[in-house]
């Protein structure tokens, strides 16, 4: 049988039911009823006597409201209930509810697809991972960030070896992220990917510039060993709680996608593999000089 609060696919007649009268008639009443109608039977059918019946007319009362009371108080400290509220589930159920009651075929299926996406993006969160578009990302991050306070901290790397992503709009966006969150006590440490000395000197100003709220260090790739494995993409990792792995097309090394985990597991993981990288190939980026004017 179709639930009537929850429309689903051939339950369009039952959406469009009223409400039953019953479910209007306030809590207070119906348990008042009830309470005096186990009264009445326990008197008339003379199980009990009437002092007995009123007595347990109050216990039962009493049980009612105390249940009720008990399960408010659950509801209110249910923390998925709270999140929903956040996310405005309720007026997206409403709007769900009017998109059904219109009829039009278009937009249900419309309506179908977006559920059925927010269904596999919450299973996928927490079965290994989310892919993120950039946009999708930088909204992540704006949230992740904002909630930043000191002791929190960001271990990243960075592989400059190819694009040019902190030159691009996505990228100096995410960059100013970095620098606000640190400002609220967040620790950042960035290991950049370099090809050789000479690229080194060529992103002298990025490296300069994210120093001034990040503690840089950088591999030169050209000198590893190639019996070593040597760090290949771009992650970072977030406490103990999130990690995100950057998705690069080529030639261009533009980012496709960024998938992003909750999985303690799988952050473990990554926070191994930062600390490998860190200790077994990278070293302490020292910033430029500063030049000074000539006399």
């Amino acid at each position: 049988m179709c639930a009537e609060s929850v429309p689903i696919r051939g339950c369009e007649s039952m959406t469009r039911t009223r409400t039953r009268w019953y479910r209007q008639i306030p809590f207070p009443a119906i348990s008042v009823v009830i309470s005096l109608g186990v009264g009445v039977v326990l008197w008339a059918t003379k199980i009990t006597g009437e002092l007995a019946a009123i007595l347990s007319a109050l216990v039962l009362e009493l049980v009612i409201v105390s249940h009720r009371l008990l399960y408010n108080s659950e509801k209110a400290a249910d923390p998925l209930r709270g999140l929903l509220r956040t996310a405005e589930i309720d007026r997206a159920l409403d709007s769900a509810r009017e998109i059904i009651k219109s009829g039009n075929p278009h937009a249900r299926a419309l309506l179908d697809g977006t559920a059925t996406a927010f269904a596999e993006r919450v299973t996928d969160l927490n079965s290994g991972g989310v892919n993120c578009s950039p946009s999708e990302f930088m909204e992540f991050m704006e949230g992740l960030l904002a909630s930043a306070r000191t002791g929190d901290k960001l271990s990243a790397t960075s592989h400059l070896a190819g694009g040019e992503y902190w030159a691009r709009k996505y990228g100096r966006q995410y960059e100013e992220l970095n620098r606000e969150a640190h400002d609220k006590g967040l620790t950042i440490e960035r290991i950049y990917m370099l090809r050789d000395v000479a690229h080194l000197e060529r992103v002298r100003p990025i490296l300069d510039r994210q120093s001034e709220f990040s503690e840089i260090r950088i591999v030169l790739l050209d000198g590893l060993d190639e019996s070593v494995s040597a760090p290949r993409r771009d992650f970072f990792v977030y406490g103990d709680d999130v990690a995100a792995e950057f998705h690069f097309t080529e030639p261009d090394m533009v980012v496709d996608h960024i998938t992003v985990t909750t999985r303690r597991d799988a952050v473990r993981e990554r926070a191994k593999e930062y600390v490998r990288i860190r200790r077994a190939f990278s070293e302490p980026y020292a910033t430029a000089p500063a030049k000074t004017p000539d006399a």
